[in-house]
């Protein structure tokens, strides 16, 4: 049995001791004073006294009796629940408060979820007694769930400061790794602690608890017990910013036009709440940021919210600043592009970063022999054509233009004379030697672009073996090139809404098609692209690999093959207008895919460039702080909160950036209901039970089951137990009855009227 009021159960056996001092009392001895009846009144007492002692016994046992089920009464016995929340005997408590990114939504009068939860978790750690040997634990769910105070502690104040302390994160609640907590403490606990009962603090709004995915169980232990607070009743308006990409892989200040307007950045944003019914207008600002959070100007662009529409995008031009370029460098350097929002019930997700390489000009390494002055256009060489699709308004110096060329000998090819460089063009793979392929071989895994082709009016491809040395591509490629039958077309490597997107080509797109069709090629590299990662960027019209895009071995980069040389005698290429858009895109776009674009969401662990040992954090509330970078290419731990990183390598030297940002699928903030939430929570639960917390209390009250949809909850195991208020009070009655008759029946006044005169 246990009582849901053991104080009044206390109290009741504190008061069953009235009646016995009363009898006590008045047996206390008095000093007998003698006189002339007494000694017939003496006669009849000792006759009397068996009788009087059995009936003073009776009435002070009926007394006590009827003290007692009134306190036992009051006090609510249970039947068939082990000691839990409200046992008498210590307590031991679980606060789960749910600190995921939409604890962030603040009221009308500015307060955030969080910290509503916080404030009843230290009414309910009030209503504790670190005297009596209660216990508290603590789990934040903000992903991933964190213990941080387990095993429980008997210290209820520290607990509390460590409630104060608690921080909003920015990504989904973790409801797995706060049941393995809860499951490993369970497994540690001695027999004779008491089970520990656990409360959830949440407004349990979609993305905390998505009811797609199934509710891991608790696995608590030995009749433990679950209250959740009510889930949230207030909808708000929100506007998440879920992505920001642009069109170009390095962001250049040369692409500043007329009206300061640079490169387009495409931004996607996703609404929800009562305002998607209607129609809506959104701004949303764009700017280029360092890892410390420094800008220049930003590019601002609206969204026109149809009525019922919930996500779209738009197009913002990056304003091509002198600010943001502000030490740079003489090659592409890391920035970070934003998309803001103004600010909203949840502000966690009014942001969203993504790293980009920034600079004056791509600069771009033309690897070459020495070669002669064409005097006709059959005597250009692909070194010539190439110079002209990347400069076909100059000479293809290094002094100016957006992609800036600078032609190195074959001969001089080494790491040093890479640096600096963001693409490197190989027009005569066979004049380079071992020791140039591992340079070029490095400098791609390091971040660079690397584009090459066949060697023209070569029989035989010696060079393939020392390029799959240095590159690790995995490709088998012909020892010689073919002659084709018949010229053959070209056409885009997917077909349909697919040909281009997401490749290198994409910024081509619908025009894509239109600048295939005149293109005819005669002589062909066949390879066999081992490696399922490459991609196929356009092929010819019976179906074999003409580009093909691939990343290096052990590093990032990009790696792009032309199979057929840019030369008269192999293809037409050359005096189409397909060529110059072909080897801009191969450059501008390699340059900046190869470079990587580090970013994840919060909550999980982050993806870090090769050689990087360390994350130092910079912006975005990351502050300071340290992050380990593991083998595999991610961080080795999770970051809970929106930022940005500096990833450093053995030698302190920064070899990228990474952006976290706040996870889109934490980010719905829409409520549900008691009704829709409760199959979800009683399996949550499990064989514990569960029910609602109202009013900060641990007291259960009556009819909770119900109102759960779901089992019951009472002192632990409340299931299966039975209140038994009403038939004590009711034995308290019968028992109260019975001391009026005995009490009346043992009175003189029975006496008298059995004696008086007739």
């Amino acid at each position: 049995m246990t009582f849901l009021h053991p104080s009044i159960f206390l109290a009741g056996l504190v008061c069953i001791a009235i009646p016995i001092v009363i009898h006590l009392l008045m047996r206390r001895r008095r000093r007998p004073v003698p006189w002339a009846a007494m000694k017939f009144l003496l006669e009849a007492y000792r006759k009397q006294k068996r009788r009087l002692t059995l009936e003073q016994l009776l009435l002070l046992a009926l007394r006590c009796l009827l003290i007692g089920l009134v306190g036992i009464g009051l006090a609510r016995p249970m039947i068939g629940a082990a000691a839990g929340l409200t046992g008498p005997g210590p307590r031991t408590v679980y606060l789960v408060i749910d600190n995921s990114l939409v604890s962030g939504v603040r009221d009308a009068a500015g307060t955030t979820a969080l910290e509503r939860q916080q404030a009843r978790a230290e009414r309910v750690l009030e209503q504790l007694d670190s005297a009596r040997g209660d216990r508290a634990g603590l789990i934040v769910l903000g992903g991933p769930a964190e213990a941080i105070v387990a095993p429980p502690a008997v210290d209820l104040a520290g607990v509390k400061s460590a409630v104060r302390a608690i921080e909003g994160t920015d990504g989904p609640a973790d409801w797995m790794g706060a049941s393995a907590v809860l499951r490993s403490t369970a497994a540690a606990r001695r027999g004779d602690e008491p089970a520990a009962s656990v409360i959830v603090l949440s407004e349990l709004r979609a993305g905390s608890v998505d009811l797609r995915r199934p509710a891991p169980k608790l696995g608590l232990e030995g009749g433990g017990a679950v209250l959740v607070s009510r889930p949230a009743g207030e909808a708000v308006d929100n506007v998440s910013v879920l992505d920001v990409e642009p069109l170009r892989g390095v962001l250049l200040k040369g692409a500043e036009g007329s009206g300061g307007a640079g490169e387009p950045a495409r931004v996607t944003v996703r609404r929800s709440g009562p305002g998607v019914s209607k129609a809506g207008v959104s701004e949303v600002r764009v700017s280029v940021e360092g890892a410390g959070g420094e800008g220049g100007k930003a590019g601002t662009g609206l969204v026109r919210w149809a009525s019922g529409q919930e996500e779209a995008n738009v197009s913002v031009a990056v304003p091509a600043d002198a600010g943001a370029f502000a030490g740079s460098g003489g090659g592409s350097s890391g920035r970070v592009l934003a998309a803001r929002i103004d600010n909203d019930a949840l502000a966690g997700d009014n942001i969203w970063r993504r790293p980009v390489r920034l600079g004056e000009a791509v600069e771009v390494a033309l690897i070459s022999p020495p070669v002669g002055i064409a005097g006709t256009i059959e005597q250009f060489t692909p070194t010539d054509w190439y110079r002209l699709a990347l400069s076909p308004d100059g000479d293809g110096s290094r002094s100016g233009g957006e992609v800036r060329v600078t032609v190195i000998e074959s001969s001089q090819a080494g790491v040093r004379s890479l640096a600096g460089f963001d693409a490197v063009i190989v027009p005569y793979p066979e004049t380079l030697d071992d020791g140039a392929w591992r340079a070029i071989g490095q400098f791609a895994r390091s971040g660079g672009a690397v584009i090459l082709n066949p060697t023209p009016g070569e029989s035989v491809n010696v060079w393939t073996d020392a390029m799959g040395r240095a590159l690790g591509l995995g490709w088998e490629l012909a020892r010689e090139s073919r002659e084709l039958a018949e010229p053959a077309t070209i056409q885009p490597g997917r077909e349909g809404a697919e040909a281009g997107a997401g490749g290198l080509l994409g910024l081509l797109g619908g025009e894509l098609e239109e600048l295939l069709k005149p293109v005819r090629v005669r002589r062909l590299l066949d390879v066999d692209l081992k490696d399922v990662s490459a991609r196929v960027e356009l092929r010819t019209g019976d179906g074999k690999p003409l580009l093909v895009v691939g990343e290096p071995a052990g590093g990032r980069g990009v790696v792009a093959m032309l199979l057929a040389a840019p030369d008269l005698a192999w293809t037409d290429l050359p005096v189409r207008p397909l060529m110059v858009p072909l080897v801009q895109e191969l450059v501008r776009q390699g340059a900046g895919r190869a470079g990587g674009a580090w970013h994840g969401p919060a909550g999980s662990k982050a993806p870090v460039p090769a050689g990087a040992i360390e994350l130092r954090g910079g912006s975005g509330g990351s502050g300071g702080s340290l992050v380990m970078a593991a083998a595999g290419g991610e961080s080795a731990e999770a970051i809970r909160r929106a930022g940005v990183w500096r990833a450093l390598d053995s030698t302190g030297a920064e070899v990228g950036l990474i952006a976290v940002n706040a996870d889109p699928e934490a980010a719905h903030v829409e409520v549900q209901t008691e009704s829709e939430l409760a199959p979800w929570l009683t399996a949550l639960a499990g064989d514990s039970g569960w029910g609602w917390l109202d009013d900060d209390s641990l007291e259960v009250k009556p009819g909770m089951a119900a109102a759960a949809g779901g089992p019951g909850l009472g002192a632990g195991r409340a299931e299966n137990g039975m209140p038994l208020s009403l038939p004590v009070l009711l034995g308290a009655v019968v028992v109260a009855l019975a001391e009026l008759a005995v009490a009346r029946w043992s009175s003189h006044a029975r006496g008298m009227r059995q004696e008086g005169p007739a």
